[in-house]
């Protein structure tokens, strides 16, 4: 039997500049969407453990219990949900993960071929606040569904990561990931 090591949390990951290889991974064009997707997805989710994580007593026995063995927060809509709950995030970050949540779904289980160009993935993706709201220095804006994707990851996740040094270091939460898209047309605000 193959022993496979499956990253279960941000921690697990091989490398301490992960973020950027990560992102480098799925920027990369010879990846296939449906790696894209599912890549993508996969380390939001490592991150946003540990963005849950550093807001819970820091016991080892029930972190387990939580995001392992089936945890009530070992899958990823689980943890988009209590993380927004937790005021982890703002609504446009709590948006952009469900986009991503149903995105990766859509990869991992169609038995169809998939692209980002298929229309509810794109749809999907057009609808992604981050990668239309944040401008990288000196990057071209995203056009094509997969480029909204991909920004959009390493957005949320970039500012994930910002939130934990500041809470390693005592410091309040920075404004990017709290931020909330304009209420829609005919809707009032909470």
């Amino acid at each position: 039997m193959v022993n496979i090591k499956h990253p279960k949390k941000f921690g697990d990951l091989p490398d301490s500049r992960r973020h950027d290889a990560i992102v480098q991974e799925i920027e990369n064009e010879k990846q296939s969407d449906r790696a894209v997707a599912i890549i993508g997805a996969s380390y939001v989710d490592l991150v946003l453990r540990e963005a849950i994580s550093v807001r819970l007593l820091p016991d080892d026995e029930l972190m387990k219990n939580l995001f392992e063995d089936r945890g009530p927060l070992q899958d990823f809509g689980s943890r988009i949900q209590v993380a927004f709950a937790l005021k982890v995030y703002g609504r446009a970050a709590y948006q952009d993960l469900g986009a991503i949540k149903k995105i990766r779904n859509g990869f991992a289980h169609s038995a169809d071929a998939m692209d980002f160009n298929h229309q509810d993935v794109a749809l999907l993706c057009r609808g992604l606040w981050y990668p239309q709201k944040i401008q990288y220095e000196n990057r071209p804006k995203p056009t094509t569904s997969r480029e909204l994707y991909v920004r959009a990851i390493a957005l949320v996740t970039d500012l994930l990561h910002e939130n934990l040094l500041r809470r390693k270091h005592g410091m309040p939460d920075a404004a990017g990931i709290l931020m909330a898209p304009g209420p829609r047309p005919g809707t009032k605000r909470p």
